[in-house]
Parts: structure tokens; C-alpha cells; sequence
């Protein structure tokens, strides 16, 4: 029995809380709260992607673009080469000074045009400060060997001037013997020159490089430097077109910006070209628009808990408010029915208490098979001060009294006023009568004792009634009425004591 009591108790608890306006209001800032914040992590992160994946794809197309570029501008060197290699081959005197005048041979001011001879010695060029004698220079030696483009290292006409690279091709005799080589010198911010800001941004990077990892030229922002040297095996080439758009983010070595970069080797060509994209510069914006989101998540968020704070201020006002009612109700309902089952001057019981709490009583002694006992009492000559002092200190006396009276019981014995002076106890329990005899005798002592009404010292006694269960009798109106008699004869035997009911007789 007691475990399903505890149930349904323990559920209501449970109601409560999950219910309350604390549980309701946090559990509902927590899902918005969550929402928010999942919301706006989710669109940052697509953001990133995004912002990535296209950092990745422009830095490829910027590469096929430049690979475009530059390959047009290695194609039209070398068909100048081929041009010069062709002329020389068949024979043709003074060809140089002809395709000069014909303006066949590129434009001076970007292109020098030298015709070195088998001994390195440069005996033709459309610059008067250019080549003297390549004959030590690679490039030169390579040509004796094999025809073929060869590029050279980027170097320095004088000791102050712009790099040059060269690119060179072998001349034959008409015996396809070795009679020297054609040289087309160009200066290698020419290979960068397509660098555009708005594009490549001041961090991004516009590079070209040989087999050997030797940058011919590299351009980040407004600085072009020549020469620098990189590990060529650790660089990862895609194809012209391919569209690989993973794992190019890297810290380019050489300058230790962190880039999306991407490299292509040229076909036909002993070159690579390199683009990069600044990881910070294409990023950029998405950090702006993240800490932006952010700090509207963060505004949102706090929004929310101060509506929801307020709210749960009010909805707890409004519950301790309702409690509060309830409670002021609950104390109105329980003073009413102590109004209803008290007396209102002394706060004992009444009569409508009391027969409650006797039949109950009656009850246990059946069936427990003990005793019980009613005492009636009544003030001798109480009258007297009322008509001698007035009511308010007659009512006095009988707060006095029943104070007293509480003093002669037991916890657990009653004591209840039925109007007047007329005050009943019970006894619920004795042994003998002889224990209900004992507490009259107390009654009447205590209440022969003075009582101090208006500054003076006041007498009254009391005539005391007893009636036993179940000697008596056996139920409640029985036994009143007898203790009620044995109240009359003890006053009818000079008051100030006590009667038994069986002394009616």
C-alpha cells in the first residue's frame, strides 16, 4: 500500500517540475538557443566550403590562364628561333639585316635577337649592348650536342640591369654541321606582367620555374624577384583543364605564405608555371561574414534569454501569485473550519468536535476492550463576575480556565468548551476510574486558585461530572447526560468537587 502511494506521489512531483515554468522556459530557450546556434554554424561552415572551393577552382583556372599566356609567348619566341634557324640553314647572306628590314624579328625593346657563332662569339644583335661570347654558357654547349629549345638560368646583361633569360636553338651549315646559335634574350618580368591584382590579390603569386626548381621569375603583389630556389619534385602538377580542386592548400616554401596553388607543367616546353591565391586574401570576406553571424547568433541568443528570463520572471510571478492565493484560500478554509469546530473565545474545541472525537474514541475502546471517560465541569457562581466585573472580564476567567485546564490533561485527552462556563473533557483511555477522579480533583483545585481580573484577585470553584465507559455506558449521549447529573450533585453537595455518574443514585 505504501509503495502505491509513493507512486502516484512521486509522478505528480515529476509533473510538477517537467511542467513548471523554470523547466518549460529553460527547455525552451535550450531547443531555441540550439537552433540558433546550429543554424548558424551550419550556414558558417557552408560558407567556408564554399568560400574554399572556389579559392581552389579560380586558383586552377588562374593557372590555366597563365599556362595560356605564357605558352603563347614561349611559342612565338621559338618560332622565331625556327624562323632564324631556317634562314641560316639555307644559306642566305645578309638574312639577318633583311628580316630586320622587313620587320619579321620581334621588337627590340622586349626581345633581343643575338646570332652567336661556333666559337660563342655574338656576331649579330638587334641591341648594341647585349651578348659578347656565350661559348662558356650551357645553353651554347647543350646546342653542340643536340637541337633542341634550351632555356637558360636568368641572368644579368650588365651588373645593374634587369635578368634576362635565354632561350636559344643550334644553327647548321649546310653539311648539318655545328655553325652556332640563335638567341632570343627576354627580360623576365616579362613573364609576369599579366599579374593582376584584383585577381591574385597583394599576396597571391604568378610564377615561372624550370626543371631545375629555379624560378625564371615570381611576382606577389608589386614585388618581382628572380632566381629563388625550390625542392621541383615536391611540387604537385595537374593537367591544363583538370578540374582537382583538393589538397592544393600549402605554405609555399619559398616565402612561407600559406596559398591555394596550383602548378602545370608546360607540354613541349622545359618549364612549369605556378599560381597561388592567398589563403588569408580569399578568405577574407567569409571571415568578415563569419564574425558577423556570429555576433548575430550572439545578439540573437542573448535576445532570447532576456525575453525568455522576463517571461519566466512573469509566469514565476504570476505562480507565486496564484500559490499565494491558494495559499490565503487554504488558511480561509482552515480557519473556517476551525471557526466551524473551535470555540471562538478559548480556541478548544466545540460541541460538534467533540462528538466527533467521542465516537471515534467510543470506537477504539470497543475494540480495544479499555475504558474512556467524560468529565463535565461547570464554574460555580461565574455569573457574579459577570455582573460584577463585566463580560470582558468574565471572558478573561474563561480564557484563564481553559489554559488551566490544558495544564490537568494529557496530550491526548480533549478538552472542549459547549457554551457559557460549561467546559467537557475526554478522557480516551484510563485504566480506572479512579485515574478520571484523580484529574477532577486536579480541576478543582487548579480552579479554586485566584484568578487576577482587572488588578484584583477574583475566586471561583468548579463542580466536576464523571461518567465511565463502558460502566456508564455505551455511547455518547448516554454518557453525557450521566456526567452531566453527577455534575448537578456535586453542585448540589456545596460545589468545589467532584461526582462520579454511579453516585447519582
Amino acid at each position: 500500500m505504501n509503495r502505491s502511494s509513493a507512486h502516484p506521489n512521486a509522478l505528480n512531483s515529476w509533473q510538477r517540475i517537467v511542467f513548471s515554468p523554470l523547466f518549460l522556459f529553460t527547455g525552451f530557450g535550450i531547443i531555441v538557443l540550439a537552433g540558433i546556434w546550429t543554424l548558424t554554424l551550419s550556414f558558417i561552415l557552408s560558407e567556408r566550403d564554399a568560400a574554399i572551393y572556389s579559392a581552389r577552382v579560380s586558383s586552377h583556372q588562374q593557372a590555366d590562364t597563365y599556362e595560356a599566356h605564357v605558352v603563347r609567348a614561349l611559342r612565338e619566341i621559338d618560332q622565331t628561333l625556327l624562323f632564324l634557324q631556317y634562314a641560316h640553314s639555307h644559306g642566305r647572306d645578309n638574312y639577318l639585316a633583311d628580316l630586320e628590314e622587313r620587320s619579321l624579328l620581334p621588337p627590340a625593346l622586349l626581345f633581343i635577337v643575338s646570332i652567336a657563332d661556333e666559337q660563342g662569339n655574338i656576331v649579330y644583335s638587334n641591341r648594341p649592348r647585349g651578348l659578347s661570347n656565350v661559348a662558356e654558357e650551357e645553353y651554347f654547349v647543350q646546342q653542340k650536342e643536340a637541337d633542341l629549345l634550351t632555356v637558360s638560368k636568368p641572368q644579368r646583361l650588365e651588373d645593374e640591369g634587369p635578368f634576362y633569360v635565354h632561350f636559344s636553338r643550334r644553327l647548321s651549315s649546310a653539311e648539318n654541321e655545328f655553325n652556332g646559335i640563335a638567341i632570343v634574350s627576354v627580360e623576365t618580368d616579362y613573364f609576369v606582367s599579366s599579374y593582376e591584382s584584383n585577381i591574385l590579390g597583394a599576396k597571391g603569386l604568378l610564377a615561372m620555374l624550370d626543371k631545375d626548381g629555379v624560378f625564371i621569375a615570381s611576382r606577389s603583389g608589386e614585388t618581382i624577384s628572380t632566381g629563388e630556389v625550390t625542392d621541383y619534385s615536391e611540387i604537385r602538377f595537374h593537367n591544363a583543364g583538370e578540374v582537382d580542386v583538393a589538397n592544393n592548400l600549402m605554405v609555399n616554401p619559398w616565402d612561407g605564405v600559406q596559398r591555394y596553388t596550383s602548378a602545370l607543367e608546360l607540354f613541349q616546353f622545359p618549364i612549369a608555371v605556378v599560381v597561388g591565391l592567398s589563403a588569408e586574401e580569399q578568405l577574407a570576406d567569409y571571415f568578415v561574414n563569419r564574425d558577423r553571424d556570429l555576433l548575430l547568433a550572439g545578439v540573437g541568443s542573448v535576445a532570447v534569454v532576456i525575453v525568455l528570463t522576463l517571461l519566466g520572471f512573469q509566469s514565476h510571478q504570476l505562480v507565486k501569485a496564484r500559490r499565494r492565493a491558494l495559499e490565503i484560500e487554504r488558511a480561509n478554509l482552515m480557519r473556517a473550519e476551525k471557526l466551524a469546530l473551535h470555540d471562538a473565545l478559548t480556541g478548544l474545541p466545540n460541541r460538534i468536535l467533540f462528538s466527533q472525537l467521542v465516537d471515534q474514541s467510543l470506537h477504539r475502546a470497543r475494540r480495544n476492550k479499555h475504558r474512556l471517560a467524560i468529565i463535565f465541569l461547570d464554574l460555580d457562581h461565574f455569573k457574579n463576575i459577570n455582573d460584577t466585573l463585566g463580560h470582558d472580564a468574565g471572558d478573561e476567567l474563561l480564557k484563564e480556565t481553559a489554559k488551566r485546564l490544558r495544564a490537568c490533561f494529557r496530550k491526548s485527552d480533549t478538552i472542549a468548551r459547549f457554551g457559557g462556563d460549561e467546559f467537557v473533557a475526554l478522557m480516551p483511555e484510563i485504566n480506572t476510574a479512579a485515574d478520571a477522579g484523580q484529574v477532577a480533583q486536579k480541576i478543582v483545585d487548579t480552579i479554586a486558585e485566584p484568578f487576577f481580573l482587572n488588578s484584583k484577585a477574583c475566586y471561583v470553584s468548579a463542580s466536576v461530572g464523571i461518567a465511565i465507559f463502558p460502566e456508564d455506558g455505551e455511547d455518547e449521549e448516554t454518557l453525557a447526560k450521566k456526567a452531566d447529573s453527577a455534575m448537578y450533585i456535586s453542585k448540589k453537595d456545596g460545589r468545589n468537587t467532584y461526582r462520579f455518574s454511579t453516585e447519582t443514585a
